[in-house]
């Protein structure tokens, strides 16, 4: 059974291939949903009045999205955020550190224009990201900070850490 979400990130995908469509999706990249009107055409059926959280994720995915569509379901998922981070080699590994320390340090409010930012740059290096559970995280982000940010730091260390049997 597929999940609202990624029934959602498949529509979106899908809406891409019209360049007006994804112009205007992309118009909403790492700024606040009231100063993006032109997604509200292509977003709005998808998010409900009493869950703020989740309009913002599905907005901040959406513009995400089409900022660079090709590769947006990835065949195999990549992981978490922090997961995608540890990836970007084409980043200085201070800076993924920096960047995912940054992210997880967002109050709910600032989430979505702040992990924008960080998604924009991964995907400039062609990195996956897992749109769909990105989606459900920041959704949750207000409850579940804390767990988040631990599987995400989690996530990047076990990709970036070597361990004794990566040294001999």
């Amino acid at each position: 059974m597929t999940s609202p979400t990624a029934k959602f990130v498949q529509h979106i995908v899908d809406r891409c291939d019209d360049l007006g469509v994804r112009a205007d999706l992309r118009s909403g990249v790492a700024i606040p949903i009231d100063r993006a009107p032109r997604m509200h055409a292509h977003v709005a059926r998808w998010t409900r009045d009493d869950y703020p959280y989740e309009t913002a994720a599905r907005y901040t995915v959406a513009a995400l999205i089409a900022y660079k569509p090709e590769g947006a379901i990835p065949d195999e998922s990549p992981g978490n955020l922090g997961a995608s981070l540890a990836l970007a080699t084409h980043l200085v590994a201070d800076t993924r550190e920096r960047l995912l320390h940054m992210v997880t340090s967002q109050p709910p409010s600032r989430m979505p224009v702040t992990v924008a930012r960080v998604v924009a740059q991964l995907r400039d290096g062609e990195i996956p990201v897992d749109f769909v559970r990105l989606c459900d995280d920041l959704n949750a982000w207000p409850w579940r900070r804390r767990d988040i940010t631990r599987r995400w730091m989690q996530s990047y260390y076990r990709h970036t850490i070597p361990t004794n049997d990566d040294n001999e």
